[in-house]
């Protein structure tokens, strides 16, 4: 039976389905590297032909608690089960294609302590391409009111960037889904925010964030863009003002593009950076010069 002495402060939740080896060993790295050391990363993948069991297996290390499913359930089922097997108040998110600074745990750990109104803390992000090489940042507001008020326009917290209180997200019904397609992190903000929960980010990134082709924006663009509207329209339509509206128009506009053009757009609008050429490349090929350019 487990002490309290062996119990985690914080729960690294990792969703994981045909991922992609290399970066997945490169994920769970970053959290074997924290400076904090009093985690758990509960990994639940689905079954495909191309498994993560054996890279996770090989790092050795026993608080990597692996969970593979019978069956394929989705993105949304494999989310909620992190929650229900979190064994810490403090949960972690990390994709199985991202890698976090060696002091993000602690940090945001930190941070949650001495703030006990958040619930939820995001970092900024260090955009990285499909080599690892850095090529920018993206900027996210700071505190809850600018939080708040960007979420009529964006989505302002990296999802793979948050620490939050598993007791606040569970009340809230945990992760669900949209009719649309896959908006679940921004869904899940939107009924927090409407139940007064608390945000904040912190000033700098703490997340090495992957734009490369396998990402679901590069697979499935379009419903991306109809899962945000939706969202948009069922919780802060009432709440936007004239440049809310005019984005809101602009992503419905922008849906009647061919699928390579929308998902160029994208990136551009999210990502861009100072290179000349395609501004999708990153997702491509990840190469051109090393910028450090700010993103917002």
């Amino acid at each position: 039976m487990n002490t309290s002495a062996d119990m985690p402060l914080v729960s690294v939740a990792m969703v994981v389905y045909r991922p992609d080896l290399d970066y997945l060993r490169q994920a769970l790295t970053s959290i074997l590297n924290q400076t904090f050391q009093q985690w758990e990363a509960l990994i639940v993948e689905d079954p495909s032909e191309r498994m993560g069991r054996d890279v996770v297996a090989a790092l050795g290390d026993p608080r990597l608690r692996y969970l593979a499913n019978p069956g394929r359930t989705c993105l949304i089922g494999q989310r909620n089960q992190t929650l229900a097997e979190a064994r810490a108040e403090l949960v972690a998110v990390l994709d199985g294609d991202d890698a976090a600074e060696p002091t993000r745990l602690q940090k945001q750990f930190e941070f949650l302590q001495s703030h006990a109104a958040v619930s939820v803390l995001g970092s900024q992000i260090r955009v990285i391409d499909p080599a690892g090489r850095p090529r920018g940042f993206r900027r996210f507001p700071l505190d809850h009111a600018s939080i708040v008020g960007a979420m009529t326009r964006v989505v302002p917290l990296n999802h793979s960037s948050v620490m939050f209180r598993k007791s606040a997200v569970q009340a809230a019904g945990g992760y669900q889904p949209t009719a649309e397609g896959p908006a679940e992190d921004y869904h899940l903000w939107s009924r927090l925010a409407q139940r007064g929960a608390q945000f904040a980010n912190l000033a700098e990134p703490l997340v090495r964030y992957r734009l490369h082709p396998g990402q679901m924006k590069a697979l499935d663009t379009r419903r991306t863009i109809r899962a945000v509207l939706e969202v948009k329209q069922r919780y802060w339509v009432g709440a936007m003002d004239f440049r809310a509206r005019l984005r809101m128009l602009q992503e419905r506009l922008v849906l009647r593009l061919p699928e390579p053009l929308l998902l160029g757009l994208l990136v551009w609008m999210h990502y861009r950076d100072d290179l000349p050429g395609d501004p999708v490349r990153l997702l491509k090929r990840g190469t051109g010069t090393t910028t450090d350019r700010v993103w917002t």
